[in-house]
């Protein structure tokens, strides 16, 4: 049985503090955001747009959890229960998508359940919207400077590298020949090698390669394993993913956290062999050992910038970007009618 108390979610108190895990940029006029609209006209990298410059980026399990204060949640059950629901189930296995982890956030995440995903864009534009969709300047109070300001969150893309890790797409990969090895011969009633143990299999080489923090765009390496570009408004949205499985732990703060484990020396049997195929192995270590410091420094140096931008001009950006809600969240259905109408 799960306890809930409503809690308020943690936000930063002022640009002082927020400039401790972001690089924080202030747009103050109409000109200096036509400027940076311009600078962005080209996708520079990923976006995610904000309605106040208080908010820390946290996921939608991570927002259901401190705001109720949940106790005795685990994800495990939660993938579980997923896993094991008759029809979802039966969907997967028709269409032979491997039931892991990736898999299995990523459908919830398309139909709006609580997940790890964050959701960001690659249009600069289409994440402003975002940020300013329900704004009313007649319900507009100004208050202070912090307060009075949104933020779009950047990430450029000469660091996409530090979430994009080798190791998770080779896993991801190795998930889908399993997934495909299985189905192709899968008999239930041959109890060698069950659901379930494909199951723990797919978990042990997701969990064995990949860390807290990845990226989840939609190259052919994750559309093999599940199309995470499976849904029409994340088509309309540009958008992609960062997962972040940290409970508590923010997007901007667990990037500095999730990488430091890999450059840490750990003790191998090889350091204990003396031959020319142990050196080698040795040496190769060392020099990823150094690369993965290397990409520490840079983690560690906020690597997300946060344009926080006066409220008051938002009338004026609405006019500028031009964005209307059919562009972010297109009607399926009223779009085929509109198609087949337009014909008659």
């Amino acid at each position: 049985m799960l306890g809930t108390i409503t809690m308020n979610l943690p936000e930063y108190d002022n640009l002082k503090d927020k400039s401790e895990h972001f690089n924080v940029v202030k747009i103050d006029s109409i000109d200096e955001f036509k400027n940076l609209l311009a600078e962005h006209s080209n996708s520079k990298g990923i976006y995610r747009g904000v309605s106040s410059s208080k908010y820390k980026i946290y996921t939608s399990l991570q927002r259901q959890h401190l705001t109720k204060n949940i106790k005795g949640f685990n994800n495990e059950d939660y993938l579980s229960r997923v896993r094991n629901n008759s029809l979802i189930k039966k969907y997967f296995e028709t269409f032979k998508i491997p039931p892991s982890k990736l898999s299995i956030w990523s459908y919830l995440q398309h139909y709006g359940a609580p997940t790890p995903y964050i959701d960001f864009s690659t249009n600069f534009a289409k994440s402003m919207y975002f940020a300013v969709e329900k704004f009313k300047i007649e319900e507009f109070k100004p208050t202070d400077d912090f307060s009075d300001r949104f933020s779009i969150y950047f990430i450029e893309n000469t660091n996409l590298d530090l979430i994009t890790i080798p190791k998770v797409i080779e896993s991801f990969k190795e998930v889908k020949r399993a997934t495909v090895d299985f189905f192709e011969n899968y008999d239930p009633s041959d109890d060698s090698f069950s659901y379930d143990d494909l199951i723990q299999h797919l978990d042990k080489i997701f969990d064995i390669n990949v860390l807290n923090i990845f990226l989840i765009d939609h190259n052919e390496d994750f559309v093999e394993v599940y199309n995470t570009y499976n849904n029409i408004r994340i088509v309309a949205q540009e958008g992609l993913f960062i997962n972040n499985t940290y409970s508590d732990l923010p997007l901007e703060e667990a990037l500095k956290k999730f990488f430091i484990e890999a450059t840490q020396f750990q003790h191998s049997p090889w350091d204990e062999i003396d031959s020319p195929q142990a050196d080698k192995i040795n040496k190769e270590y060392q020099i990823s050992l150094e690369e993965n410091r290397a990409k520490q420094k840079r983690l560690i140096k906020n690597i997300i910038t946060s344009y926080d931008i006066k409220k008051e001009i938002i009338p004026d950006i609405k006019k500028i970007i031009g964005i209307h809600m059919d562009d972010i969240y297109p009607d399926q259905e009223k779009l085929v009618w509109d198609l087949y109408n337009n014909v008659k």
